[in-house]
C-alpha cells in the first residue's frame, strides 16, 4: 500500500506501532482475522510543523479499501483504515464452477481461514478465479467422469466375448488397457487417465442359441488433472453375470456387472500469499451397470454383417467422506450419479487362413450418445454449506471404433488381438486387448 503526499518535498513519513512497522502489523491482523470484519486500522504520527494532507491512499486489495482520517488521535495523527468493500467474491469469478466456490467461501464469513486468506491476499480477478480453481477439488467431479467413462471397458469385453461365443463350456479372460484425455470445457479443467487390468469368465452353454456365464475383473486407474495439482489412484473390483443368445440371425446379448471401487485423491489447495495446503480423501465408490445389445447378421461376398444396436444404464453411489490435511478440505455425504447410454453401428467380420490357422479379421464402427456430458458433485468446507463442482466431460456424442485379429488354435483355444478408440471433439479414448478363449 502506498500513501502519497500532497507536498512532493515530502516523501517519507516513518510509522511505527508498538515498534512494529505499522503496515505489517495491519497486514498480520488481517490474516490472522484480529481485525473485526475486516476493519483494521493504524495511526501514523509524523514530527512535522505543517498537518499531514496526504493526495491519495493506494491498495493491490481487491476486496478489501483503503481511507484516511484526519481527526485521529490528538489532532497531529490521522488514521489509514482498510475494511471489507462490497465486492462478492462471485462476482469476480468466470466460470461456473468458480462461482460456485466462490459464494461458498464468502457465506463463511470472517471467521474461517479459508475467507481470511481470500480477503486478504487477492489482488486481482486473476488471482481470484486462480484460488476458486485451487479449492474447488474438481478432480472429485472428474474421477466420476473417468469411472462412468471407463464402465464401456467391461462391458466390451463381455459384448465381444458373447459376439465370438461358440458352443462348448469357454472359460475365457481379457486383458485390457485404455488412455483417456479429456479436454477442457472452459469449466472444467483437462484430465487424464490410464486403466489396466483384467477380466476372467466361465461360460455354461444350455444349446447351441443359449449361453450363460459369469464374470469377474480387477483394475487399476491413474489419473491427474493437472491444472488443478490433483491425482487419483483407483482399484476396482468387480463380478457379474451375462447372457447371450442367437435365433433367427438375430443375436441377444446382455448383462449386469457390479463393482467396489477404492479411491485415493492428493491434491493441492492454496490461495497465494495465504497458505498451501496438501489435502487427501480415501473413499468407496459403488458402481453397477445394466445392458442389452441385439443384432442381425447377414452375409454380402463371403463376409458377415451385423448391424447393431444397444443400451446400457450406469450408476455410481459413493459414502461419505472427509478430506484431511488443512483447513481448506471439504467434506462429502453420500451421493449419486446416473448415465444412460445408447448405441448404434455396424459390425463386419471375414474369415481367412493365417499361417495355416483360422483367423477371423472383425471391425466395428458405432455412434454412441450419453444421457450426459459429464459429473457432478457436491461437497463442503467444515461448518459451510455444500456447493456442486462439474467434472471433465466425457462427450455426449462419440464415435466408437474397434478392429482385431482372432486366431484359432488346434487345441481349440482362441486368442483375439483388438484395439479400441473412442473419439468426439472434447474427448478420446485408446485402448488395447487380449483375450484368450479355452474349451474343455
Amino acid at each position: 500500500m502506498t500513501v502519497i503526499w500532497n507536498d512532493p518535498a515530502r516523501a517519507h513519513v516513518a510509522a511505527t506501532i508498538q515498534g512494529a512497522p505499522c503496515l505489517d502489523d495491519w497486514q498480520d491482523a488481517l490474516r490472522r482475522g484480529t481485525a473485526p470484519r475486516f476493519r483494521q486500522s493504524c495511526w501514523l504520527k509524523a514530527d512535522c510543523l505543517q498537518p499531514l494532507i496526504f493526495a491519495s491512499v493506494k491498495d493491490n486489495l481487491l476486496f478489501l479499501d483503503p481511507s484516511l482520517n484526519y481527526a485521529a488521535g490528538t489532532g497531529n495523527d490521522l488514521a489509514l483504515t482498510l475494511e471489507r468493500n462490497d465486492i462478492d467474491f462471485a462476482s469476480t469469478a468466470r466460470t461456473r464452477n468458480q462461482s460456485s466456490i466462490a459464494s461458498a467461501i464468502e457465506a463463511l464469513g470472517a471467521t474461517s481461514a479459508i475467507y481470511k486468506g481470500v480477503v486478504a491476499t487477492v489482488s486481482s480477478d486473476t488471482l481470484a478465479q486462480a484460488a476458486y480453481n485451487s479449492l474447488s477439488s474438481e478432480i472429485n467431479a472428474s474421477l466420476r467422469s473417468v469411472l462412468i467413462n471407463d464402465s464401456r471397458l467391461s462391458r466390451g469385453a463381455v459384448l465381444s466375448h458373447l459376439a465370438s461365443a461358440k458352443a462348448g463350456s469357454p472359460i475365457w479372460g481379457q486383458a485390457i488397457g485404455n488412455w483417456n484425455s479429456f479436454a477442457g470445457d472452459g469449466n472444467a479443467a483437462a484430465a487424464t487417465s490410464a486403466t489396466g487390468g483384467f477380466v476372467y469368465g466361465l461360460d455354461h452353454a444350455y444349446s447351441d442359441a443359449v449361453t450363460i456365464g459369469l464374470m469377474g475383473g480387477y483394475t487399476q486407474i491413474g489419473m491427474s488433472v493437472s491444472e488443478r495439482a490433483s491425482n487419483a489412484d483407483l482399484e476396482t473390483l468387480q463380478a457379474g453375470i451375462n447372457l447371450g443368445g442367437v435365433h433367427g440371425g438375430w443375436s441377444y446379448k446382455a448383462g449386469l456387472l457390479a463393482a467396489y471401487n477404492t479411491v485415493d485423491t492428493v491434491r493441492t489447495a492454496a490461495v497465494s500469499g495465504a497458505f498451501s495446503q496438501s489435502l487427501n480423501s480415501v473413499q468407496e465408490i459403488l458402481s453397477a451397470q445394466a445392458f442389452v445389445e441385439t443384432g442381425y447378421a447377414f452375409i454380402v461376398d463371403g463376409a458377415r454383417l451385423e448391424p447393431f444396436a444397444g443400451l446400457a444404464q450406469v450408476h455410481l453411489r459413493n459414502s461419505g467422506f472427509a478430506e484431511q490435511g488443512g483447513s481448506a478440505a471439504l467434506a462429502a455425504a453420500s451421493q449419486h450419479n446416473n448415465v444412460t447410454f445408447s448405441w448404434i453401428g455396424l459390425r463386419p467380420e471375414t474369415e481367412m487362413s493365417l499361417l495355416g490357422l483360422e483367423a477371423t479379421a472383425k471391425a466395428s464402427a458405432a455412434l454412441q450418445h450419453a444421457s450426459a456430458g459429464n459429473t457432478s458433485f457436491a461437497h463442503g468446507f467444515a461448518g459451510g454449506s455444500a456447493f456442486t463442482i462439474n467434472g471433465a466431460s466425457f462427450a455426449r456424442a462419440m464415435a466408437l471404433i474397434e478392429a482385431g485379429l482372432a486366431v484359432k488354435f488346434d487345441s481349440g483355444a482362441e486368442l483375439d488381438l483388438s484395439y479400441q478408440g473412442q473419439f468426439a471433439s472434447n474427448a478420446k479414448s485408446h485402448g488395447f486387448n487380449a483375450r484368450l478363449s479355452a474349451k474343455f
